[in-house]
């Protein structure tokens, strides 16, 4: 960091944005204004990117920098960026407990919208929190206990071989 930057979010949000302006694509920055408005119509803020810059304006007009959100927002906000920036190159996303700072009812919402602006790329979550999966992805949710026990049963028959070929 350069000392300007408060955190290290801030910074890689920074980043993500300026890795988008620089792809010059308007539709993945429209798609990046559409879910962050969708998201942050519950707060009354609105999302723009003008002259470069991300903008944030509350419903009495005042303009805010992203960095006098909280962190569940501003976690959003990077969420987002990583996953149009994915659309880019088509990208595999990890995802570790992106619930952490998070409403709720983003939560729930969190799937449905990174599907609607990235339809492409395969995306694996890691998360303790079951609204992540509940509005109709149950069906591809995998329990780690699952493929513990599948992974501890294919060790098992590699062992096995190994051991008969000697």
């Amino acid at each position: 960091s350069d000392g300007r930057v408060a955190n290290f979010l801030d910074l890689e949000i920074q980043s993500e944005l300026n890795r988008l302006i620089k792809n010059d694509s308007t539709d993945l920055q429209d798609k990046l204004t559409y879910s962050l408005n969708k998201i942050f119509s519950e707060t009354n803020k609105k999302v723009y990117i003008i002259n470069d810059q991300l903008v944030i304006k509350l419903s009495d007009e005042r303009e805010i920098a992203y960095k006098n959100l909280s962190s569940g927002e501003r976690q959003v906000i990077y969420i987002f960026l990583k996953v149009i920036n994915a659309n880019i190159n088509n990208s595999i996303i990890l995802m570790d407990e992106p619930e952490i700072s998070l409403h709720l009812s983003w939560q729930e919402s969190l799937l449905t919208s990174i599907r609607e602006v990235n339809k492409d790329s395969q995306i694996i979550i890691v998360t303790h929190s079951p609204a992540i999966v509940m509005n109709g992805w149950m069906d591809s949710f995998i329990d780690i206990k699952d493929i513990i026990n599948e992974s501890e049963a294919e060790n098992n028959v590699w062992f096995s071989k190994l051991f008969n070929q000697r």
